[in-house]
């Protein structure tokens, strides 16, 4: 999945922040005007970043905070125990399953992102 610098700016991130991150990654598409980038490899540059010594914790707040948000929509593997016993909840887990990997739900996600990226974009 491919994400955008106003998708960062739609997470908490702000512009410059946004770049830093965006720098060591590679462009994977377009997108318009618009370079796209991996979710994982901004996850990592953002990990890296983080590492750093002299980054103010408002900083770190900021970015663990979008990190937090990055993370679920990066992840497309989902773990199911095959072969377990039927028990009361599985009903449960397999639409919670079914739910999580509609590919439809993240792309509205990325979408409303998007808009208040631009907002937070065209505010500063």
């Amino acid at each position: 999945m491919n994400i955008t610098r106003r998708h960062l700016m739609g997470l908490g991130a702000t512009r410059y922040q946004s770049e830093v991150v965006t720098q060591s990654c590679p462009v994977k598409d377009k997108a318009g005007s618009a370079n796209l980038y991996t979710i994982s490899d901004v996850i990592q540059a953002i990990t890296v970043y983080l590492e750093r010594s002299r980054i103010r914790q408002a900083t770190k707040n900021n970015l663990r905070r979008v990190l937090s948000e990055l993370q679920p929509l990066a992840s497309t593997v989902v773990e199911t125990p095959f072969g377990a016993p039927e028990t009361g909840s599985t009903a449960m887990v397999k639409q919670l399953l079914k739910s999580f990997d509609n590919p439809k739900t993240r792309k509205h996600k990325l979408k409303a992102i998007s808009i208040k990226g631009q907002e937070v974009a065209r505010a500063r």
